[in-house]
């Protein structure tokens, strides 16, 4: 996923007509299709000369896999048309293949690569639109059994894990809580009317630029929160969560502080601000937590409201 958000990071700040961009992709995509068939099409036909054993270059199969992930991020990432499943579940089934015949060779095994192909195909698409359980429904439906289930429920959640907390799907949101479409359920008109000085907590627990890593990860397994507001020289300077922390190795977490991982591109509401403002900047920006100050502008901290808090004052106004 890495490779397909960077390659659209680089076409978005590019600097050329729009038009262009899907030319250049398309140039590239066709260039390594040249290379490698198998990045072009929908590829399916190529996943089953694998399963059919007509197709044992693993070495070929995972240079593939590689082709198709570029291909498809040129593709898309500079505009053109194109979808992400298709390409997902070759990839992970190219992968799986590759690996299974990599052991074969090299350690006279008799794994069986079917079976690995499969489980591939469901454990990438898995990881990267951040659907597990849908995903192993989907291997029932494709072998017409329960055989291969246990293998790829820990395919799929070691998946799911390791790629992180973004998906392929950019507008996939979170929750129901997170979506436009959906927030009169929750209703959004009667947080309108709701004051965020009724449901913030004031005075919270705060941190200093100088604090170990080591410290704030301590304080915030303590009281289960995700994140801390720093203060210095008792005005605002920064946040820092347990993302910011967990991307510093643990053996560095007792020398580096907390002036070298927090956040000073801060987003602040006051105490004055609907829940309803607080929900689209948590909607918007994709936070769970907001430093609320005494006025507009001011780096004087009064409190802080989190998602926990809109949950709340909802679950309030239901009863």
């Amino acid at each position: 996923m890495n490779i397909f958000f960077l390659i659209s990071s680089f076409f978005r700040k590019l600097k050329i007509k729009d038009f262009i961009k899907p030319a250049i992709g398309g140039f590239i995509a066709g260039s390594i299709g040249m290379l490698f068939p198998a990045a072009i099409g929908n590829g399916y036909g190529w996943l089953q000369l694998i399963l059919d054993g007509k197709w044992n270059d693993y070495a070929q199969i995972f240079l593939s896999a590689v082709a198709v992930m570029l291909g498809v991020s040129f593709t898309i990432g500079s505009g053109g048309s194109g979808g992400v499943f298709g390409p997902s579940v070759m990839i992970g089934g190219l992968l799986g293949a590759s690996y299974s015949l990599f052991l074969n060779a090299q350690y006279s095994l008799n794994l069986h690569v079917p079976s690995f192909t499969i489980v591939g195909m469901v454990a990438l698409f898995a990881g990267a639109a951040k659907a597990p359980l849908s995903t192993l429904i989907l291997i029932a439906e494709m072998t017409g059994g329960y055989e291969l289930l246990v293998p790829a429920m820990i395919a799929v959640f070691v998946s799911y894990f390791l790629s992180g907390e973004k998906s392929i799907f950019p507008s996939q949101v979170n929750t129901r809580l997170d979506s436009p479409a959906h927030m009169d359920e929750f209703g959004f008109y009667i947080l309108e009317k709701l004051c965020v000085r009724d449901y913030m907590t004031p005075n919270p627990i705060t941190v200093s630029p100088n604090q170990t890593l080591k410290e704030v990860e301590e304080i915030l397994s303590k009281h289960l929160i995700g994140g801390l507001p720093v203060v210095a020289k008792g005005k605002l300077v920064g946040i820092v969560t347990k993302s910011d922390i967990q991307k510093v190795p643990s053996e560095l977490r007792e020398k580096k502080r907390v002036y070298d991982v927090m956040s000073t591109n801060l987003i602040t509401v006051t105490e004055e601000e609907s829940l309803a403002e607080v929900l689209r900047i948590f909607s918007s920006k994709g936070i769970g937590r907001l430093p609320v100050v005494k006025h507009k502008g001011s780096s004087e901290l009064i409190g802080i409201i989190t998602r926990a808090d809109i949950g709340k004052a909802i679950r309030e106004w239901k009863k």
